[in-house]
């Protein structure tokens, strides 16, 4: 009879023994699982990341007269274009555009001729309305346009608004 107890409780003790192993292993098969969907999922579906822009005084636009540029470089090193183009810009009071001075088909230098009013890509001749929208070559083609930075006029100093470093 005490053999027989003894078998029932070495019994229950692996049973609960098993168990516990199992629900352990498959909490950790569920935990891992998880993580990779999680994963996954962000690759997947990246959230859009929160972008804060500030000013940067670049000229005194009594400097930049109509039909020139100047280039500068942004915080994080982005090579920029800022024109005026003479005309004035709708809702804005001002004539000051900046684009990013890289083309968007090869990466090629851009540079703005003030009398064609147009900026122009020497790799392939692309050119760019004073927009920045393609209207030839390669960039046309592929209907792609040149990255826009915000401007602002207070007074006579011209900021282009940048990403934060």
């Amino acid at each position: 009879m005490v053999e027989h107890l003894n078998e029932s409780k070495s019994k229950d003790n692996m049973d609960r023994r098993n168990f516990l192993s199992i629900g352990v292993m498959a909490s950790s098969l569920v935990a891992a699982y998880g993580f990779f969907a999680g994963v996954v999922l962000r690759f997947l579906y990246p959230r859009g990341r929160n972008v804060t822009l500030r000013p940067m005084f670049v000229a005194f636009a009594d400097k930049i007269p109509a039909g020139e540029s100047h280039s500068f470089s942004t915080p994080r090193g982005e090579q920029v274009i800022l024109t005026n183009t003479g005309q004035l810009k709708a809702g804005q009071g001002h004539s000051f555009t900046a684009f990013s001075s890289r083309c968007p088909h090869l990466g090629c230098k851009v540079h703005y001729d003030g009398e064609g009013q147009q900026f122009i890509c020497p790799c392939h001749q692309g050119l760019f309305d004073r927009k920045g929208v393609a209207i030839s070559g390669p960039p046309a083609q592929a209907k792609q346009r040149l990255s826009e930075y915000p401007v602002e006029l207070n007074g006579n100093s011209v900021y282009v608004l940048v990403e934060v470093a």
